[in-house]
């Protein structure tokens, strides 16, 4: 068991020496040094790098880590919801089936899961795996621990709408979401469609053809 354990630190050690020599800066790393497999594992996500995901998680990094809370962020802060905003529906399957990666969790900064990055940045591939693995379609944004957040109480469907993206905003809608949610500021999905371009008519034509 000692052996056991020894060996295991050593590749924990050597994993994340080879990771930080491979890694580039990026918004929330500007160093672009990982200070542990966990953090290898974020920054992999940002860019939708599905051989670095599988050899980390084979390395013990934790699927279901959160990124530090920062009072400037409300990106996508846990691993998977980074892939769903990166849109990898193959990293994300990888997180999901191979390594238990719970598609609910909610990041304490943006008070989101990966279901509304999904959503909001337009990946309707990522968002039908989320679907399949029944993540809540009307779960509400929450309180952030760390920043005020102007969508708090918006489902998945509104911060589609609310981005102007048809394409998640129709599966959700083919999914059942729900058209009369309010958010606290008094919002439904409808109010939020933006009329004046062609995306957000579409939109609210297939808003008023689901109530």
């Amino acid at each position: 068991r000692i052996i056991r354990s020894i060996s295991a630190a050593a590749q924990h050690k050597e994993s994340l020496a080879r990771w930080r020599n491979q890694y580039r800066p990026c918004k929330q790393y500007p160093s672009g040094l990982p200070s542990d497999l966990d953090d290898a594992l974020c920054q992999a996500a940002v860019f939708g790098d599905c051989h670095r995901i599988v050899e980390l998680c084979n390395a013990r990094a934790n699927p279901n880590c959160s990124i530090p809370a920062r009072t400037d962020y409300l990106g996508p802060d846990t691993v998977l919801s980074r892939v769903a905003a990166k849109g990898s529906g193959r990293a994300a399957a990888l997180l999901i089936r191979s390594y238990g990666a719970k598609a609910s969790n909610v990041g304490s900064s943006s008070g989101q899961s990966a279901i509304h990055f999904a959503a909001k940045f337009g990946h309707a591939n990522v968002l039908k795996l989320l679907l399949r693995s029944h993540v809540d379609k009307d779960a509400t944004v929450q309180d952030s621990a760390t920043a005020a957040n102007e969508c708090k109480g918006y489902t998945p469907l509104m911060l589609a709408v609310k981005f102007n993206q048809p394409f998640t905003a129709l599966v959700l809608l083919q999914a059942g979401a729900r058209t009369d949610v309010q958010a606290p500021d008094g919002k439904t999905a409808k109010a939020l469609s933006h009329t004046g371009t062609e995306q957000g008519k579409f939109i609210s034509d297939i808003l008023d053809q689901s109530q």
